[in-house]
């Protein structure tokens, strides 16, 4: 994910609310959606993640 971070904030059972940035823009929504999903999409796109 080249030049994209993912932000995530509060993780539940089964959801995690998160924030994808691209650049600079800071203006971002948050975004609500299941944990599955979101690890198949950063897998699909193999993501680094780390603590920050």
């Amino acid at each position: 994910m080249q030049d994209t971070e993912c932000h995530i904030g509060q993780v539940g059972k089964t959801l995690v609310h998160y924030k994808l940035l691209k650049g600079t823009n800071s203006r971002v929504p948050t975004t609500l959606g299941n944990k599955l999903a979101l690890e198949k999409h950063l897998k699909a796109k193999k993501a680094v993640l780390v603590k920050g």
